[in-house]
């Protein structure tokens, strides 16, 4: 009942003897005792108000993923925000989610286990259109902000997902290169470089 009433909260494991007056010894086999309490750092917490906080995290992905079809998941940090303020709390129920195969982390990104970005045949023509106006551009590419003027609202998208595919190099908040022009700019340089 202690652990249902404080919720998100938890209580300090050193402060049970004085809440549930049992001694100080015996809290050790009191914890164990009872499968509804979960230790997290140096709090416990009921089990449902973990399993709920679990739900919460694995519906903020299936929110994102529907919303944003094109990323390759849902930042971490806003998921654990969205989820708790308590940071040790938020850290574990991913660590666990992760653990049990329910989601995945992929660099600060959290995702559906399998989850790829769904292209369109829209989406797919825009994504090869903005390739190629990159690549065509060579040393002079354009803006991302040219590009949204000319390609629509998902071009972040579609840029991060040509620079997740390794087609081009990001070299600026506001500029992306393609691979190919970055290599021939190193091998000038390189090349400019040598002794002579």
């Amino acid at each position: 009942r202690v652990l249902e009433t404080a919720g998100q909260q938890g209580v300090a494991l050193a402060s049970l003897p004085v809440r549930i007056g049992a001694p100080p010894d015996a809290i050790d086999a009191i914890v164990r005792a009872e499968p509804a309490a979960v230790l997290v750092g140096d709090r416990l917490y009921a089990a449902p108000v973990l399993d709920a906080l679990a739900a919460r995290v694995v519906a903020l992905i299936e929110e994102h993923h529907a919303q944003a079809p094109l990323d390759a998941g849902a930042p971490l940090q806003s998921i654990r925000a969205r989820t708790t303020t308590n940071v040790a709390l938020a850290e574990h129920m991913v660590a666990s989610l992760v653990r049990a195969g329910r989601i995945e982390l992929h660099g600060s990104l959290v995702r559906r286990p399998g989850w790829a970005p769904r292209l369109t045949d829209e989406t797919r023509t825009a994504r090869d259109a903005i390739r190629e106006a990159i690549e065509s551009a060579g040393r002079e590419p354009p803006s991302v902000d040219e590009l949204e003027r000319r390609f629509g609202p998902g071009t972040l998208a579609l840029l991060k997902l040509l620079e997740q595919a390794g087609h081009l190099v990001p070299v600026a908040p506001d500029r992306c290169y393609a691979r190919s022009a970055v290599e021939r700019l190193e091998e000038d340089l390189r090349t400019g470089m040598e002794d002579g």
